[in-house]
């Protein structure tokens, strides 16, 4: 018979085996309560995406961002299927899906021995509607691509010798983030250092003149993307100046963005502070345990993962100068939780390498105790029926303001929060979607009213 132990083990393997079930399970259940709670009608910033007719549309920035691979995007959607954003809900959380999947295998292939059955698990809580924001508008759709590149620039920076056709690859990527939202700018900027870090690594002769060449190229880059973003930037008339990191607002946001994608939601300056100290104290603790260990694949792993942290808190260091001069609330904004919820796989990798092997499956079952623990009340399906509302009522201003023959109020909070007339006459005239589901449901409101005379 079998001991107590034993039984426990069998248990344990077996529940660790089902983590792509538990996973595969809540994404559906979360892609069709989506698919159920859909509207097509724009929201946000979504009415600024409507397809151009020109390159001069592409180029024209909204606040702070340059958003032409979004609006190309939505473009080549529109072409596809008349922009129907239903659609385009359902099939933002495929991508995301893919997104998620992808950094499941990244967190796989750059940890010791964890295997993917593990990470499913940890992979879980990127389905918390604390993110819902990304999880639901079609908009955020451009930004799941954008950290797909991101990982995948990191990934494969560090895999082999950094040859012309992947520099080039890595650059149009970067480029493509570049001017898609204004966070990005700092990836872009920042490419050339992923060259740099592989002459730290002595991956790249240090006297290799394609190597000089490479990374000349990839100043270059750095530079045309700086200028094109700077010449089409325009300080928002409705915006603060930036915060500096000289001003303490800018590091309280930061570091409360930082605790944000582990699962905190409320604003403590000292409680996100230890996050981000635990945080430096893990990657410091991998890179000098790997700096003395026979293991290359350890410091192989540690590059990627490095840059790719690097990557994402300089993303949340630019949301921080972007936003401090608001309040400290947008510290807590749905839509900035998709840039550092990967900061949570960053521990997963560590441990796997700092902790000897006894220890490792204890250290790793803590941690995803305590990352339950600090996602427990994140759970609110809520959140969902909540943006269903807000745009339903925006769709029947929509067909209010349409019935009256494109005339009274036009100002929906609930929408933009500025005057759509416009944007609603531009989307009747090009016979989007959501505008001919607005006449078919004025037409079919009339012949209900004749059918009852």
């Amino acid at each position: 018979m079998m001991n107590a132990k034993k039984i426990f083990d069998l248990f344990f393997r077996k529940l660790l085996a089902s983590g792509p079930l538990v996973f595969g399970s809540l994404f559906l259940f979360h892609w069709l309560y989506i698919a159920k709670t859909s509207v097509n009608v724009p929201f946000i910033d979504e009415w600024l995406l409507f397809p151009g007719t020109s390159v001069s549309h592409l180029f024209l920035p909204h606040n702070e961002h340059l958003m032409v691979f979004t609006k190309l995007w939505h473009s080549f959607l529109y072409l596809f299927n008349g922009w129907n954003l239903a659609w385009l809900q359902i099939f933002n959380f495929l991508v995301y899906g893919i997104y998620v999947t992808y950094l499941i295998s990244f967190t796989e292939r750059h940890s010791n021995g964890v295997k993917r059955e593990t990470v499913f698990w940890f992979a879980v809580f990127f389905l918390s509607p604390i993110n819902d924001m990304n999880h639901y508008l079609p908009v955020q759709t451009v930004v799941h691509l954008s950290m797909i590149f991101l990982f995948y620039v990191c990934d494969k920076s560090f895999s082999g010798s950094l040859k012309w056709r992947r520099t080039l690859t890595l650059a149009a990527l970067l480029f493509l983030c570049s001017i898609s939202f204004a966070s990005t700018i700092t990836w872009a900027i920042a490419l050339p250092l992923i060259l740099i870090a592989h002459y730290f690594d002595k991956q790249i002769p240090e006297q290799s003149k394609p190597a000089a060449t490479k990374l000349v190229f990839l100043l270059l880059v750095a530079i045309v993307i700086s200028l094109v973003y700077s010449s089409h930037y325009q300080q928002p008339s409705h915006h603060p100046a930036m915060v500096l990191p000289t001003d303490s607002r800018f590091w309280s946001l930061f570091v409360n963005l930082v605790s944000f994608g582990f699962g905190v939601t409320i604003k403590s300056l000292a409680l996100s502070t230890l996050f981000a100290i635990g945080l430096a104290l893990v990657l410091i603790i991998w890179f000098f345990k790997s700096a003395h260990s026979s293991q290359r694949s350890s410091r192989n792993s540690w590059w990627p993962v490095f840059m790719a942290t690097g990557f994402v808190l300089a993303t949340l260091a630019s949301v921080a100068a972007g936003r401090a001069g608001f309040s400290s609330d947008f510290s807590k904004v749905s839509r900035y939780a998709e840039f550092a919820m990967p900061l949570i796989l960053v521990p997963i990798i560590a441990f796997s390498w700092i902790l000897p092997e006894r220890l490792k499956h204890r250290g790793l079952a803590a941690l995803w105790v305590l990352y339950f623990l600090l996602f427990s009340n994140d759970w609110n399906f809520r959140a969902y029926d909540r943006l269903y509302r807000i745009k339903s009522i925006c769709r029947d201003k929509i067909v209010k303001f349409t019935e009256n023959a494109f005339s009274g109020e036009d100002t929906f909070n609930e929408c933009y929060g500025e005057p759509l007339s416009s944007f609603i006459i531009e989307a009747d005239n090009k016979k989007l979607s959501f505008m001919k589901e607005v006449h078919s449901f004025i037409q079919d409101k009339q012949r209900v009213y004749e059918d009852t005379k």
